[in-house]
């Protein structure tokens, strides 16, 4: 998500109220698919549901000062970044580290961080999960029940929850001098 700069997207109450509407319809709409066995439309719709909710609380927040709009990179940013803080979920158990950037579409993740110092890594629900209880949190679209499992290897920070085209991924962060004291896997 990037922050609104123009102030063509200024975001009143009533439009933030008509988004939360707009993704309750979206989830109604997702919850029926799924009734029906359609899981793809459900899927789509899901995910549609989560950044129209997403943006819309993003936006307002941006306009009422309440956080600011992308992490700042200064000297401290990587501290402030593997603080272990623990990343506030949403209804649907997603959530990120309000220090994780925005990074734009087609930008590599672990690129990126390693410029910075930071190594990161993911784990999947659906490899940490059983498959009972995968199935029935992707059913329900509510993933708060999942606890991800850092991957092997010390220093390890869950920075975010998020849904992705391959299902339900957790992003884990540690400072890149802690990999080369620890590597992954060891």
């Amino acid at each position: 998500m990037t922050t609104p700069t123009n102030p063509i997207m200024a975001l009143s109450e009533q439009d933030a109220t008509l988004l939360n509407q707009a993704s309750e319809k979206l989830g109604e709409y997702a919850a029926e698919q799924r009734r029906r066995g359609n899981d793809s439309a459900a899927e789509g719709a899901e995910c549609s549901a989560h950044a129209v909710q997403r943006r819309g609380t993003a936006l307002l927040a941006v306009q009422r000062n309440a956080q600011p709009a992308q992490a700042v990179l200064d000297s401290n940013w990587k501290a402030r970044m593997l603080d272990g803080r623990a990343i506030e979920r949403d209804e649907m158990g997603f959530g990120e580290h309000p220090e994780l950037p925005v990074l734009d579409e087609g930008m590599k993740p672990r690129a990126f961080f390693a410029a910075l110092g930071v190594e990161l890594t993911h784990t999947m629900a659906e490899d940490d999960l059983e498959l009972d209880e995968h199935e029935a949190m992707n059913d329900a679209g509510n993933w708060n029940a999942w606890t991800p499992q850092p991957p092997a290897g010390d220093g390890w920070k869950l920075v975010a929850i998020f849904d992705t085209e391959d299902g339900t991924a957790a992003w884990w962060a540690r400072n890149a001098l802690t990999a080369r004291a620890t590597p992954r896997g060891a």
